[in-house]
């Protein structure tokens, strides 16, 4: 055997340095193992990217609380309470901030008493002075040094009388700006803003120290219901085509998002709880508490182009293609500039 495989070696070499080297072919490419072939008209339509959100009916919220802080005095409501705009739902003992009010509208009435009082002082001085000096000769014949000092007399009281009237028109200013905060300070009664129905009452009691801007009573307010969902940003809305809602078999159009405070949602965030929007519905919409609903955002739309299921396009790299049928039944590839995509 070795030396039949001696013998064949020269001719393979030779066979081999002879012949011309065949041209390559370039190999057919095939698409991907999971690519599917789906066939489709392809039609004329619309296409829209539309986000839904399970939402439910649920009562706005007021919370309300005093601007200031203070002695509360008493709290005028219970729990489950029906109230109208304008009812008094607590107040604050406001009887030292009276007290020094009524002290300090003494001070002004006497401070406008004697200011005028020297004022009048001042202007006779002023109009005795101006007198005198316009009963002088000219040009001072007798002593001439007599007639400087008048006209400076004249100057001093003239500067005396404005400068004083500066000063009590500066002591008025902060006499008055003192009683705007007393009164400002005061706020004695909490009322409701509009009708609603008292759903929390914080625990706080007669003669305890309330802080501004403390949550005390959150009214439920008689008005149209929101519907409550998953968080959405305002950012993520702003460019929405359409927002509505499908419920009780019916569409509510003009949905509108209601404003979240940022430091609200960091709160909310921090305490672990789950993070929601709130959208106001329009008027007449009908809703009872608790109605279950679905909100559309449509946030992207193309009318009157070309579609098809997506899984008819295929992906080769950056390129984007479809098998187009031929009319003797085979398939043709053609590349193409794919559009949004939606679920389907």
């Amino acid at each position: 055997m070795k030396h039949r495989i001696a013998a064949l070696l020269p001719v393979l070499l030779l066979l081999a340095g002879c012949a011309a080297p065949a041209p390559m072919e370039a190999p057919e490419l095939l698409d991907p193992v999971d690519a599917v072939r789906d066939v489709a008209v392809v039609e004329r339509g619309d296409i829209r990217l539309v986000t839904t959100l399970d939402a439910q009916a649920t009562a706005e919220m007021l919370e309300l609380s005093f601007d200031q802080g203070g002695t509360l005095r008493s709290i005028d409501v219970h729990l489950g309470q029906h109230v109208e705009a304008g009812d008094t739902l607590a107040a604050l003992d406001t009887s030292a901030e009276e007290k020094e009010l009524e002290a300090l509208d003494a001070t002004i009435e006497y401070t406008k008493a004697h200011n005028a009082l020297v004022e009048e002082r001042l202007r006779l001085e002023l109009d005795i002075c101006q007198i005198e000096f316009s009963q002088m000769p000219i040009p001072y014949p007798d002593d001439e040094e007599e007639g400087q000092l008048k006209r400076q007399e004249l100057s001093r009281r003239q500067a005396e009388l404005e400068q004083e009237l500066d000063r009590q028109a500066l002591e008025m200013r902060q006499l008055e700006a003192r009683r705007k905060e007393l009164l400002d300070n005061m706020g004695g009664a909490l009322t409701a803003p509009e009708s609603g129905t008292v759903c929390y009452i914080a625990e706080a009691a007669e003669g305890s120290r309330v802080q501004p801007r403390q949550a005390l009573i959150v009214l439920l307010r008689d008005a149209e219901p929101l519907l409550r969902c998953e968080y959405m940003s305002q950012q993520e809305l702003e460019g929405a085509v359409e927002i509505y809602a499908l419920c009780n078999g019916r569409r509510l159009d003009g949905l509108e998002l209601v404003p979240t405070d940022m430091n609200d949602l960091t709160a909310t965030a921090q305490a672990g709880e789950k993070l929601r929007s709130y959208f106001r519905l329009p008027e007449g919409a009908g809703l009872s508490l608790g109605d279950q609903a679905t909100v559309f955002v449509v946030s992207r739309e193309e009318r009157d182009v070309l579609r098809l299921p997506a899984g008819a396009v295929q992906r080769d790299g950056v390129v984007s293609y479809v098998y187009k049928a031929t009319e003797d039944g085979g398939q043709e590839r053609v590349d193409v500039r794919a559009g949004i995509t939606n679920d389907v």
